[in-house]
């Protein structure tokens, strides 16, 4: 019994690790799109085409103040910090449920193995008085 509750325990763990392993992967993925999506956004600061921006992008610039351009990137940096906050407290909240799932599951088998055990003292009793 004890060997089998070791398996399950053990499955269970390598299906938990498999599953972090794929958010992580997710994330990954998540984090280079936001890098590639952010390079394709710096041509649109300035308001130039996506091809041929170089001299386009040297004509723009000149038509906007360096303040201008400066509060323009710094808007852009506090809604990528504020896409990344709500990213992490949403993936947080996930493993902090998943992990609290995986708890009462644990609580709940060694409540069961608590009871078990129980029952057996007291049969090795009945059977140790007869």
């Amino acid at each position: 019994m004890k060997a089998d509750w070791h398996s399950c325990l053990d499955n269970k763990v390598g299906f938990k690790v498999k599953e972090l392993n794929s958010y992580v992967a997710l994330k990954r993925q998540e984090v280079q799109k936001y890098a590639t999506n952010i390079q394709n956004k710096r041509v649109d600061l300035l308001g130039g085409p996506a091809e041929g921006f170089e001299e386009d992008n040297v004509l723009l610039a000149s038509t906007f103040t360096n303040q201008q351009l400066m509060d323009n990137g710094h808007q852009m940096m506090d809604e990528n910090d504020q896409a990344i906050e709500r990213t992490s407290r949403t993936e947080a909240a996930a493993t902090l449920k998943a992990q609290t799932e995986q708890m009462s599951r644990i609580v709940n088998e060694l409540d069961s193995i608590h009871f078990s055990i129980k029952k057996t003292s007291q049969l090795v009793k009945e059977i140790g008085c007869n």
